[in-house]
């Protein structure tokens, strides 16, 4: 039996995460200052977003801590499906999220409810852009290295807080030429995609937690032991996925007069060619005789 050991990547992607809750606090601190200061109901809304990013972005922080725990006597599988947890609940906060910026966007369009917001005022949106946008950058190269469903659920989120920040800005510019629809409606196109990358992440989540698998990864993982010359028949496959770590349950059928010890040693071959071939993680083989 295998298992990948990656402590490097748990405290990588522990870093990156870490890093969104400094960045988030900032923005968070600085949109609701700035509107309180400029009266804008715009920047007030960014800022309370950004609040709630701190929220979802400490869930991420705590699954991926909890999920560096090793295997105990509880969790033979280990600890890694809390980052998948994390990451379901940064969905809903997503949900939540994109509603809110609909409904509101809504109401703005039809009451025509549109506020002047002065040029100044767009020196906050404009900063916290670019300090966002450097935060993603570095988190995704973070998750390059460490593939971390989590830190996947953090960038999703941040790319939302862009276009948030960027309709922001878009918002305050054409106030001062009198266009003061054009934030409610671009809002409502961003809300829209806000609910549409939740949707993928809450999918993805839930795929994961309740042990989904994909058959067609079945069906080429029995297609490559039915290969081995020794091996008969692949009657029984069964996967689970903990984050990116891959775990199978294999029944292979053998010639009845093999011995135990020629048997042991398909199991060992297996086990290391489906590490080799496929990076799984984990390999529980169990061998029957086989029956025309």
């Amino acid at each position: 039996m295998f298992q990948n050991n990656t402590p490097n990547n748990h405290t990588t992607a522990t870093r990156g995460s870490f890093v969104g809750i400094i960045v988030y606090l900032i923005l968070a601190a600085s949109k609701l200052i700035a509107a309180v200061i400029f009266n804008s109901t715009a920047l007030m809304a960014d800022g309370l977003n950004n609040f709630s990013d701190i929220i979802a972005s400490l869930a991420v922080f705590i699954g991926l801590k909890i999920s560096q725990r090793p295997i105990d006597e509880d969790h033979y599988f280990g600890h890694d499906k809390y980052e998948s947890i994390s990451s379901f609940m940064v969905s809903l906060v997503m949900i939540l999220l994109g509603g809110q910026i609909i409904i509101s966007s809504c109401q703005k369009l039809i009451q025509q409810d549109f506020q002047y917001v002065p040029i100044q005022a767009v020196w906050i949106p404009a900063l916290s852009l670019i300090l966002l946008y450097t935060a993603y950058r570095y988190i995704h190269y973070l998750n390059q290295k460490t593939q971390s469903i989590g830190l996947r659920a953090t960038l999703t989120d941040m790319r939302n807080d862009l276009l948030i920040t960027a309709t922001t800005i878009i918002g305050i510019i054409a106030s001062q030429v009198n266009i003061l629809w054009l934030d409610a409606l671009i809002s409502l196109l961003v809300g829209i995609l806000i609910i549409k990358s939740a949707f993928d992440i809450f999918l993805e989540s839930t795929h994961t937690l309740t042990d989904g698998f994909d058959p067609d990864a079945v069906k080429q993982y029995r297609a490559f032991i039915k290969q081995l010359p020794e091996v008969k028949d692949v009657p029984k496959i069964r996967g689970r996925i903990s984050v990116n770590k891959v775990y199978l349950d294999v029944t292979i059928e053998v010639d009845p007069q093999m011995s135990v010890k020629d048997s042991h040693q398909i199991t060992q071959q297996i086990e290391l060619l489906m590490q080799y071939k496929f990076s799984v993680s984990d390999v529980d083989v169990h061998v029957e005789p086989y029956h025309r």
